[in-house]
């Protein structure tokens, strides 16, 4: 009777799978509730907080790439404005990428040392666009508003669930979160005037 009940209050929590196995007679279901089902729990917790982990070093890749991204940006443009704009956010995502290294460490996690090499492989090629044709700064604010609008999809899988990391964090991304609007906002309104 108890294991039944412990086992419904488990599935409903999801912290045990539906097809998961209790034993039938008395003894075993002892044993089961005292050393298996703990060892059960942990792995699945374990398995979130690598998912956890998996996903935030996936933003952490990207938050390399989008440092990189804005400084080539800032060397391949002669608007003093967008330049100064451009290394005020590589500026921000560095303060974004030490807060994910801290919230991967504090779950246990190892950080990712360097961003995509598809994306190394994208920057080259708008570079060397850029090189060629020097007026072309609509393009690489294109380049910078698309990059932020999937920023923007990307914490927000965290940002819907904010019992996944630490309320300090949670913070950070959001207020980087708000700032990837009002940067988009003002890419669009500097392009407007071009």
């Amino acid at each position: 009777m108890v294991v039944n009940i412990f086992k419904t209050e488990l599935k409903s929590n999801n912290l045990l799978s539906s097809n998961a196995a209790f034993p039938k007679d008395g003894a075993s279901n002892l044993l089961y509730l005292r050393f298996i089902l703990p060892i059960i729990i942990k792995n699945q917790h374990m398995s979130l907080n690598t998912k956890v982990i998996k996903y935030l070093n996936e933003l952490l890749k990207h938050t390399f790439d989008a440092v990189k991204g804005y400084k080539d940006a800032a060397r391949n443009i002669t608007d003093q404005e967008l330049k100064d704009f451009f290394i005020e956010r590589a500026r921000e995502k560095l303060l974004l990428e030490e807060a994910l290294k801290a919230e991967i460490k504090s779950l246990k996690g190892k950080p990712l040392e360097a961003g995509s090499f598809m994306n190394i492989f994208q920057r080259s090629w708008t570079n060397f666009k850029t090189s060629l044709d020097h007026d072309n700064v609509k393009e690489i604010c294109d380049f910078c508003i698309s990059e932020e609008r999937k920023a923007i999809k990307e914490y927000g899988i965290i940002l819907r669930n904010e019992k996944l990391v630490s309320d300090k964090f949670y913070r950070i991304l959001e207020s980087q979160n708000e700032k990837n609007l009002k940067s988009i906002e003002a890419l669009l309104e500097k392009m407007e005037r071009l």
